[in-house]
C-alpha cells in the first residue's frame, strides 16, 4: 500500500507544480514506475478544475471562469506541456536556454501560443452547460494518457530504438494497459460520447505518429509533452462536435 501511494505521489510531483523545488531526488526509473498512474493524476487535476468552475460560477460570468481554468492549467503544470507544444512545432531545442530568437520565430511562437490558448477558451465556452464539469474531469485524463500512449507508439514502431524516449525509457505493456483501461473507465463519465472520443483520439494519435515518423528522431521528449496540449484540445473539440445537434453555437456560445 505504501509503495502504491508513493508511486502516485511521484506521478503527481512529476506532472504538476507540486514537485518543483522538492529536495528529494527522484530517479527516471521511479518516474517510469509511476507511468500507469498518469491518468489518475489527470483526474486529480480535473477535480480542481471542477472545484474552480463550481465555486467561481456563483460570482463570475462563464467567459471569465474559462480564462481562470486555462490559467490554472498553465500554473498547475508549470506550462510544461504548452512549452513542449511550442518546442515540437518550432523545433527549437530549448526555449529557456535560447537568449535571442529571429523576429520571424518570435512571431511564430506568439501566434502558436495565442492560437492554442484562444482555441481552448472558445471550446470551453461552447461546452454544453450540463456537461462542463464532466468534460473538465475527463480532458486532463485524456491528456496524461497520451503521455503513455504516444511514446508507446513510437517505441513499438518497427526497427525503432527502445531508448528513443529519454524521459521514460521503454514503456512496459503493463503500464500501457493499466493506463489505458483507467482512462477508458473515466471516459465513460461522458457516456457513449466518451468512448467515441477515446477512439477518435487514438486514431488521431496513430495518424499523427505516422506523419511525424521522419521528423521524430531527436525530439521525443518534446512530443511527449506537447502532445498533451493537442490531446486536451481535441477532447474538447470532439465532444462539441458530438453534441453539436443539441444547440446553436451562434446563439449560445461566445460568438454571440
Amino acid at each position: 500500500m505504501r509503495d502504491f501511494v508513493n508511486k502516485i505521489v511521484i506521478a503527481v510531483n512529476h506532472l504538476t507544480l507540486s514537485g518543483k523545488g522538492c529536495n528529494q531526488d527522484v530517479s527516471q526509473e521511479e518516474i517510469k514506475q509511476s507511468l500507469q498512474f498518469f491518468p489518475l493524476v489527470g483526474f486529480f487535476i480535473g477535480f480542481f478544475l471542477v472545484l474552480i468552475n463550481v465555486t467561481a460560477g456563483h460570482f463570475l460570468p462563464a467567459p471569465i471562469i474559462d480564462i481562470v481554468l486555462v490559467l490554472f492549467l498553465l500554473i498547475c503544470t508549470d506550462a510544461k506541456h504548452l512549452k513542449g507544444f511550442l518546442l515540437m512545432t518550432t523545433e527549437i531545442e530549448d526555449l529557456s536556454k535560447t537568449k535571442s530568437l529571429p523576429s520571424t520565430v518570435e512571431f511564430k511562437l506568439f501566434l502558436l501560443l495565442f492560437f492554442m490558448l484562444m482555441m481552448k477558451l472558445l471550446l470551453l465556452n461552447n461546452i454544453v452547460p450540463g456537461w462542463k464539469n464532466t468534460i473538465l474531469l475527463v480532458m486532463p485524463v485524456m491528456g496524461r494518457w497520451s503521455m503513455i500512449f504516444y511514446p508507446y507508439l513510437q517505441m513499438n514502431r518497427s526497427g525503432q530504438n527502445c531508448e528513443i524516449n529519454p524521459l521514460y525509457g521503454k514503456i512496459s505493456v503493463k503500464d500501457f494497459w493499466v493506463g489505458t483501461v483507467t482512462t477508458s473507465i473515466i471516459a465513460l463519465l461522458l457516456g457513449i460520447n466518451g468512448i467515441i472520443i477515446f477512439m477518435l483520439i487514438t486514431i488521431v494519435a496513430v495518424l499523427f505518429e505516422k506523419i511525424y515518423q521522419k521528423k521524430i528522431d531527436g525530439v521525443p521528449e518534446k512530443l511527449s509533452l506537447g502532445i498533451v496540449e493537442i490531446t486536451e484540445t481535441l477532447t474538447l473539440l470532439f465532444f462539441i462536435v458530438l453534441e453539436s445537434g443539441s444547440r446553436s453555437f451562434i446563439s449560445d456560445g461566445i460568438l454571440v
